[in-house]
């Protein structure tokens, strides 16, 4: 299996959350279904880091094309705002054999308010 993150996520309203989604591509065989774990960084104007976390909330099975999580803010009152962010994610394939492979990937990402998603 083969996976990303997409180039763009919908940032919500207040900054808290962020629903990160990608495509799933190449599924092999041997592979029975997968889950996913998502983390985002960005630096904010006073020079933190805002860090947020999540996972998909659902199984994948074999030939699902896309997946899709739920990224929150872990820090209270910090906020991510529109524009660049780092996206670290891990794959977790369940194989037919009853064991697991992790298949981890990073890359720069950007957060598109949920006002500007709309209005695609």
């Amino acid at each position: 299996m083969h996976s990303k993150v997409n180039d763009n996520l919908r940032l919500s309203a207040d900054g808290r959350e962020v629903a990160v989604s990608g495509p799933i591509t190449d599924w092999d065989d041997d592979e029975e279904s997968a889950t996913f774990t998502v983390f985002l960084a960005q630096v904010d104007e006073n020079g933190d880091i805002v860090l947020a976390r999540g996972r998909s909330r659902q199984t994948y099975r074999n030939g699902a094309k896309t997946w899709e999580a739920t990224a929150e803010v872990t820090r209270n009152g910090a906020r991510l705002t529109a524009g660049a962010a780092q996206a670290w994610a891990l794959a977790s394939i369940a194989e037919t054999s009853g064991q697991f492979e992790l298949y981890p990937w990073s890359l720069e990402t950007h957060l598109v308010s949920d006002v500007v998603a709309a209005a695609r």
